[in-house]
């Protein structure tokens, strides 16, 4: 643009400045005298000629501007005479006349005075600084000076309006901005029927017209900058007022401050009625010179002054420390490139036209972004501390976490950290409201982490305590049943200890509430395992019965062989008993390690093999009196043969020497036959003792293989 932030390039000259002061008094009593002479000449036509579409724009507060009734069917005005604009007013009447006094008494002073204020609508001289403006234009040379000065008029009126607004303190402030309003119009509609008469003349108006659009552009920017910093005003005037009403709430002294709020809210609608009307006004003719300028030119500049206020808007923004709303710009920035697209392929027209509906957008934009920034800074402030606060909950879930030693699933963060990037990036570019919606639901996703921590924590403890009695399970069987001399085999744990196993591999991973069940398994299955070693036992029970009673009875049968060996005269061999007391040895060391299968079993193989020793004693035992009772027999037929001899007559003494030799005979043959019959017997006991000692050798080779085996 080509202006400041408020105030505009308008050319400080006025009538004092350009035309002889001693002239201004004879030029208005003569004016006023023969002015009827006057109508039909072209001067009144050049002082007041606004076109149709501003006179319709018009309050008619005044008779400055002619009524619509004389307005003709092609759009311009019938110019009524100077006495028809002047003398139904009387107020403007007193009001020039004054000024005409003033000027013939105090020539310089007064000059002096109105070139250093400037008068405005409502004062005593602003009809005659209105008048000599129309004086300026009608004494131009060229119509390209009459519409430069048509510009810098419409600058002086804008001029006006904006010292209005700030005197605070005009009590005619309405009806002044009326009358500046009614001058910019036509000193606009001017400018651009000389624009629009150039043209028709084939002449190049793009200078001008360039000129004048920037000077309308820059007006609209100004007015809307003057909206803005009056509605602040008032709004603070209005939040002051509604504090001190606020403290006088309990008394009844409180009319005039609700009597000044009631003026101030009329005077911000006032203002606000005001300041558009005026823009409308601007608008209307930016849009009759916009037809004058070149389409491609037009729709250029209109694109970059849409990409320059946008960004003067962020600019803004970002020196307040605000993220501005880019989703209010939605709309602006679709118009904006949708034009810029029209304008590479050479359409200018529709490109000129979605440029500055992008413009018009825009402003409607900032008055959305001016209606939030009310409340932006509070959903700035309230969504930065909620995701403040929100940063610090995932720390705490994993202080409590590591706190007891908890295994989390790898992915219990993953929707609550989506949610929170989502939060930071909605925070980023503005958009504070789905920021704090976010934030709210990353809170709930926390919550939620912060649950399953919980319920983490009290299915652990379970976890932990089932597989702990699992192992105190475990163990107190294996006790138990090593303390009762129960002999088990270790497959009997393979399945609680597998599962056990499992439960403490799922424990580790952190999957408690599985890691629990398998520990239950584990415990059932231990009960399996103690049901069946309580069978065991009941069948060791047996076995040891039938072992120590088996050990007895062999006790019993090798003290019965000791005794029958003694009685029968034989020393039986220390290493011949050696393989069965080894045995029996062995027997009770089983017995005893609660071995008792093993026992039961070596104990019936050695009563075998003892009973097959007992047999073969009894079988020589047999023989041996078989034996002995045959030799017994022989040895007293002998006996009994001898003693029959000797028991023959004899018939003389040799007969009785011969029988008394022969008894002695006898009885040396029956010792001798006795002696041989002692021979017999004792040889008959050596062979019996070497068959038998031959048969214990052979049994006991048996036992001391059977005690091999035992020990293998």
């Amino acid at each position: 643009m080509h202006m400041n932030n408020t105030i505009l390039p308008v050319k400080k000259s006025n009538i004092f400045t350009s035309v002889p002061g001693f002239l201004i008094p004879l030029f208005l009593v003569g004016a006023f005298f023969f002015a009827p002479q006057l109508v039909s000449a072209n001067f009144f036509t050049d002082l007041f000629q606004p076109p149709q579409q501003i006179i319709d724009q018009v309050p008619l507060h005044t008779g400055l501007v002619p009524s619509t009734e004389n307005i003709q069917n092609e759009g311009r005005v019938n110019i009524p005479s100077f006495s028809e604009i002047f003398l139904p007013s009387q107020e403007i009447l007193k009001q020039v006349s004054l000024g005409v006094g003033l000027i013939s008494v105090t020539d310089t002073p007064v000059r002096s005075a109105l070139t250093s204020r400037e008068s405005l609508p409502g004062d005593i001289f602003h009809p005659v600084k209105i008048l000599g403006e129309r004086t300026r234009v009608v004494f131009s040379a060229s119509p390209e000076t009459k519409a430069k000065l048509e510009v810098e008029f419409a600058g002086e009126r804008i001029k006006e309006i904006e010292k209005i607004i700030n005197e605070k303190g005009t009590a005619n402030r309405e009806k002044e901005i009326g009358l500046a309003k009614r001058f910019l119009k036509q000193n606009l509609n001017n400018a651009v029927d000389l624009v629009s008469t150039k043209k028709k003349k084939g002449e190049d108006v793009t200078t001008l017209a360039k000129e004048l659009n920037d000077t309308i552009e820059d007006s609209e920017i100004l007015f809307t900058q003057i909206l803005t910093e009056e509605k602040q005003s008032l709004k603070n005037k209005k939040r002051s007022v509604q504090d001190q009403i606020t403290l006088v709430l309990q008394a009844d002294d409180d009319e005039e401050l609700e009597r000044e709020l009631s003026s101030i809210i009329l005077l911000e609608d006032q203002i606000e009625r005001e300041i558009e009307e005026i823009k409308e006004v601007l608008k209307s003719n930016r849009n009759l010179i916009a037809k004058e300028m070149k389409v491609e030119h037009r729709a250029q500049k209109l694109i970059k002054d849409a990409r320059d206020e946008k960004q003067k808007l962020v600019d803004t923004f970002n020196k307040k420390g605000i993220e501005l709303p880019l989703f209010t710009l939605d709309e602006f920035s679709d118009e904006l490139l949708r034009s810029q697209s029209f304008f590479d392929t050479e359409n200018f027209e529709e490109a000129e036209r979605l440029a500055q509906n992008a413009k018009e957008n825009l402003v409607s934009a900032q008055k959305t972004i001016d209606e939030l920034v009310g409340d932006i800074v509070d959903e700035q402030k309230e969504a930065g501390e909620l995701i403040e606060k929100l940063e610090t909950r995932k720390p705490d879930i994993l202080a409590e976490v590591n706190k007891n030693n908890i295994k989390l699933p790898d992915d219990v963060f993953s929707d609550s950290t989506t949610l929170l990037n989502q939060t930071h990036t909605a925070f980023e570019v503005g958009d504070f409201d789905s920021a704090k919606i976010l934030s709210r639901l990353t809170e709930h996703s926390f919550n939620e982490v912060s649950t399953i921590t919980e319920e983490l924590k009290k299915q652990k403890q379970k976890s932990e305590e089932q597989i702990i009695r699992s192992e105190k399970e475990r163990s107190k069987i294996i006790n138990d049943a090593t303390q009762e001399g129960v002999d088990f085999s270790q497959e009997l744990y393979t399945e609680p200890d597998t599962l056990l196993l499992q439960a403490q591999s799922a424990f580790e991973d952190g999957e408690y509430k599985e890691s629990e069940i398998l520990a239950q398994k584990s415990q059932e299955s231990l009960e399996d395992v103690k049901q069946t070693i309580e069978k065991i036992k009941e069948e060791n029970i047996k076995h040891k019965t039938e072992a120590e009673e088996l050990l007895q009875e062999l006790e019993g049968e090798k003290d019965e062989i000791i005794t029958t060996a003694t009685q029968e005269g034989i020393e039986l061999p220390s290493d011949i008993l050696m393989p069965l007391i080894t045995l029996l040895d062995k027997i009770q060391t089983n017995i005893d390690e609660g071995e008792y299968i093993k026992a039961s079993d070596l104990a019936r193989t050695t009563k075998k093999s003892l009973k097959d020793f007992k047999n073969n004693i009894e079988d020589l035992k047999e023989e041996r009196q078989r034996k002995g009772k045959e030799s017994s027999s022989e040895f007293e037929e002998t006996i009994q043969n001898d003693e029959s001899d000797s028991l023959r007559p004899s018939s003389n003494e040799e007969g009785k020497e011969q029988n008394t030799q022969a008894d002695g005979e006898g009885e040396s043959k029956k010792n001798n036959k006795k002696e041989k019959n002692n021979r017999n017997d004792k040889a008959g006991v050596i062979e019996f003792v070497s068959q038998l000692v031959a048969r214990l050798q052979v049994n006991f080779t048996q036992l001391s293989a059977s005690v091999g085996n035992a020990f293998k």
